[in-house]
């Protein structure tokens, strides 16, 4: 089984909160990941706090996050709870750190793959997906 880590990095001219609230939004991340992704499941606290879980795709691909852990305008921790065979182990985690121009965001992803070369696949379509939704909503 093969480990496998993706990091991205991406500073906006917008404020952390207004960053935070565009990428912690389930019902929004569609302009990041170019797919269908709406919250399916509220969470403990709020709507798109720890608990809830969101669907990205269409089905029979779709996949379904959770919400582990999350500080407003801080982090959001996440993993794939349905869905995304072959891929195991996925998790996410995204930082939001402030700089004098806007802010700074940090989007980790750990996974494990066991068939040999599809782990460099993955990461190549994921993050250019990530990079090119978050490059997006920067130039907003």
């Amino acid at each position: 089984m093969s480990q496998h880590h993706l990091h991205i990095e991406q500073s906006f001219a917008r404020d952390v909160q207004a960053v935070f609230a565009q990428l912690s939004d389930h019902d929004r991340l569609q302009a990041v990941f170019g797919l269908p992704c709406r919250r399916i499941k509220a969470g403990d606290a709020e709507p798109n706090g720890v608990g809830s879980v969101r669907r990205i795709g269409i089905w029979p691909l779709a996949v379904e996050e959770t919400v582990l852990a999350m500080q407003a305008g801080r982090s959001i921790d996440y993993r794939i709870s349905h869905g995304g065979a072959p891929l195991r182990a996925h998790r996410g985690r995204v930082e939001f750190y402030e700089q004098p121009s806007g802010c700074r965001v940090v989007w980790d992803i750990y996974f494990e793959v066991p068939v040999p070369g599809l782990g460099a696949v993955v990461e190549f379509v994921l993050g250019h997906a990530i990079r090119r939704g978050l490059a997006k909503i920067a130039a907003v």
